[in-house]
């Protein structure tokens, strides 16, 4: 062969077969996600994490990418600077077709898929809804007839609850595929019996109003025997924890990894969650996995895991009377009664377990794969 028909050869390769081959064989996903851990909130989107580098593995789905934001504790000024920076690195990816692009929050991000599909209509778009990027949002009358338009070039709709679902279909108008909760690793948390139970209560989540935690400050004031009480998390309302120190024998710990919350858990009676608003609540299956039954709201994804009496108990309202009714019930059943709830939350809820979420998503993938 002379050279210059090698040369050839090699072109038309690179030219016209290779594309093609790519095309049909080698497949690109892209993730993106607004919320992402950060040291300071090590929690925020890290079941977008969990999900990404489980799936990222999957050589079925050919490359899987991602771009996403972190989340710190920032005002308004810094907000805005951080989603302008996050955008921004958003931008050459319009200009690349993607078999899926799959977002995690559809707020704001629902602005950024509809600009996608104009660039590739034959891209599969999917968005999952976690919670508080639909319950925030598409409140007023305008609000919703215009993102219930930009909704119409969205593929697939995902949920993390079957409640936000519901308000999926009411605010946007659009009818959820899959209800698909938040995955918990069971590689991570499990049950590690040779540890003390030191707590009587832990919380974790961010110290945010919205998880109820000034009415369980003062409901926990309104308890007379002392408990040994740990809060998992950070946010503005830690002085109001800290207040119950003259009641309690009360710890705070910051930015513990996914290990050292295992530990916490396993140290725990029971993890107290009197959140007024949860999509999924993936702390509750977090602490069963560790066999560690739960004190929470009887709201949103939380009736998908805990069964009255069988693995924990529920806070009728959020309020204090209501708060301290529940906690007193829990903390004085009898040993065995105990140990029965401790064996019932071991083996509940399985079916969120990390590997059976990532089935499910691959499945989603390969499917919409067969039609882009």
């Amino acid at each position: 062969m002379t050279p210059i028909f090698i040369a050839l050869l090699v072109n038309f390769f690179v030219d016209e077969v290779l594309p093609k081959y790519k095309e049909k064989y080698m497949k690109e996903i892209l993730m993106i996600s607004n919320m992402y851990p950060s040291i300071e909130k090590p929690y925020a989107g890290i079941y977008v994490k969990n999900l990404y580098e489980k799936l990222k593995c999957d050589n079925a789905l050919g490359t899987v990418s991602l771009l996403a934001m972190e989340r710190r504790f920032t005002g308004k000024l810094g907000s805005i600077i951080k989603y302008f920076r996050f955008i921004t690195t958003t931008i050459p990816s319009l200009f690349k077709r993607y078999d899926i692009v799959h977002l995690h929050f559809i707020y704001p991000l629902i602005i950024w898929a509809f600009l996608y599909k104009l660039f590739h209509p034959k891209s599969k778009v999917v968005v999952t809804c976690h919670g508080s990027d639909v319950n925030k949002h598409f409140t007023g009358y305008f609000s919703r007839l215009f993102f219930s338009y930009l909704a119409t070039k969205i593929d697939v709709v995902v949920t993390v609850g079957s409640e936000l679902a519901k308000a999926v279909k009411i605010k946007l108008g659009k009818e959820v595929s899959y209800v698909i909760p938040a995955g918990i690793d069971e590689r991570v948390f499990y049950n590690v019996e040779q540890l003390k139970c030191e707590y009587d209560l832990i919380f974790v989540g961010s110290f945010l109003k919205l998880k109820g935690l000034p009415e369980l400050v003062e409901a926990l004031l309104q308890i007379d025997k002392k408990l040994r009480i740990c809060f998992v998390g950070s946010g503005p309302l830690e002085s109001i924890i800290r207040s119950l120190n003259n009641k309690h024998e009360v710890e705070i710990k910051h930015n513990l990894n996914q290990q050292q919350l295992r530990e916490m858990y396993c140290r725990a009676k029971f993890l107290v969650l009197p959140s007024k608003s949860e999509a999924f609540g993936l702390v509750v299956s977090e602490a069963m996995f560790c066999g560690t039954p739960v004190i929470a709201s009887r709201i949103g994804g939380i009736q998908e895991q805990l069964e009255e009496g069988v693995n924990g108990f529920y806070i009728e309202t959020v309020e204090p009377n209501s708060i301290v009714s529940s906690i007193n019930k829990a903390l004085k059943v009898d040993k065995s009664t105990y140990s029965k709830l401790c064996l019932n939350a071991l083996s509940s809820n399985r079916q969120f377990s990390l590997d059976q979420v990532c089935q499910q998503y691959r499945e989603l993938y390969l499917a919409q794969m067969e039609h882009s």
